[in-house]
Order: C-alpha cells, then sequence, then structure tokens
C-alpha cells in the first residue's frame, strides 16, 4: 500500500461532510481515561503495572478491550465497566484539553456551511457532556455514540448513522471525510468507503495509520485546515 501524503493538498472534491474522532482527535483526554481504567482494574484486582502504555487503550470500544487485554469475563467484566463508567463520569470526563486549533477548525467547517458530525465509540450521553463543555456541540449536526450498555460503538456502524441521518447516500461517499486517530478510525471510514484522515497529534502511531489505509496524515490542525479546503488561521 502506498504511503498516505503528508503534504497537506486539498481534498478534491472538498469534502461537503466531515467526521470527527473524539478522544485524540478533538481532545487530549488522556488523564482522565487512564484513571478511570486504573479504577475499573483495581476493582477487579487486575495490576497492569507501574510502566504500563497506556495510549493504546484510548479510542477502542470499552467492553471488548478489557476482555482482550486482562482476560476479564462475565460479572468481573460487568464490574470493571462499571466501575470505569463511575469514575470517569464522576471525576475524568472533564478531565482534558482541546487540542490547538481543532475546535476552531470545526466551527469555521460548520459556518462555511458543511455538515461536521461526530462518531466516537464513548458511550454517547458521555460525548455529549464533553463537546457541550469544550464549546463545539453548536458546530455539530450529528453527535453519534455507542449506547448506555456499550453496543454499537463499532466505527462503521457510527459512520454509517450519521451518513443515515444527514442523508448522504452513497453518491455522495466522495465528499465524505473521516478525521480520527486510531486504525478504527480509519478503517472503519474505508469500509464505509469515505476519505480516511489520520491526525499525528493523537494516541495512534504513523505507522498504525498508515496500515490501517489512511489516505492522508496531517501533523497539526493547520495541516487539518488545508485538506480540508479551510484557509489558514
Amino acid at each position: 500500500m502506498t504511503d498516505p501524503p503528508l503534504d497537506p493538498v486539498p481534498l478534491d472534491p472538498v469534502p461537503h461532510t466531515v467526521l470527527f474522532d473524539l478522544d485524540g482527535t478533538i481532545v487530549d483526554s488522556k488523564p482522565g481515561i487512564v484513571a478511570g481504567i486504573r479504577a475499573a482494574l483495581a476493582a477487579v484486582d487486575a495490576d497492569p503495572g507501574p510502566d504500563h502504555d497506556w495510549d493504546s487503550y484510548i479510542g477502542p470500544a470499552l467492553r471488548p478491550m478489557l476482555a482482550e487485554r486482562h482476560d476479564l469475563t462475565g460479572a468481573d467484566l460487568d464490574r470493571a465497566i462499571d466501575t470505569y463508567l463511575t469514575s470517569y463520569d464522576t471525576s475524568g470526563k472533564y478531565d482534558l484539553t482541546p487540542y490547538p486549533g481543532v475546535v476552531e477548525t470545526l466551527a469555521d467547517l460548520a459556518s462555511g456551511g458543511r455538515q461536521v458530525a461526530l462518531a466516537t465509540t464513548k458511550r454517547r450521553w458521555l460525548a455529549v457532556d464533553i463537546v457541550e463543555h469544550v464549546g463545539v456541540a453548536p458546530h455539530l449536526h450529528v453527535v453519534a455514540g455507542a449506547a448506555a450498555d456499550g453496543t454499537g460503538g463499532d466505527k462503521a456502524t457510527l459512520i454509517r448513522h450519521v451518513l443515515d441521518h444527514l442523508g448522504v447516500d452513497e453518491d455522495g461517499l466522495d465528499g465524505v471525510a473521516m478525521v480520527g486517530d486510531r486504525h478504527h478510525d480509519i478503517v472503519g471510514a474505508r469500509t464505509i468507503g469515505v476519505t480516511a484522515i489520520g491526525v499525528l497529534w493523537g494516541y495512534g502511531s504513523a505507522a498504525e495509520l498508515t496500515d490501517a489505509g489512511a489516505h492522508h496524515l496531517v501533523a497539526d490542525a493547520d495541516a487539518l485546515r488545508s485538506v480540508l479546503g479551510l484557509s489558514r488561521p
């Protein structure tokens, strides 16, 4: 597979609809997420060790990730997830920092007449709280996330849900872009048939995004603006 370009060349056609991931794309939410996962693992006596690499935990759906990485099943898995959600909701969800220029990019896309949406594996009710907190909610036409029980969080499913809601059919897919920082963002975009843009300021590496099939990689918000056909501030 050819490596995706890093040069911020505008997409052709310029996308009429742009979907964004949340964690690692709009906000650096690592502190709150890691605190919640630590609490979840402690609740079931699972010790990840002091030098654990937490970046790979951010992005994937919670239940399969905890089940696979820590051999959790049944009541233990349920308890870990419940503990995480309680910890994250009460003390972690606002422990985050928007990435430079990204909130402004969403605002400019929306004010320029583009359809802008969120597609996150996070529970939707948590995502709604966060986008309201960081001030991007007014710019979003749709906020798509997992259900309260964690189902429906597959990225391709979320992208399809957003496009159906916005009335984008198969003929309009060449004008849609998905922006994200992890491999499942890219795989989901390619599964649906939309342009996949990988951002390098989040939790996934260039190699991860390239191997997943990203069409473009961007190093900062200015480069993302150029790819999306926005002028730089």
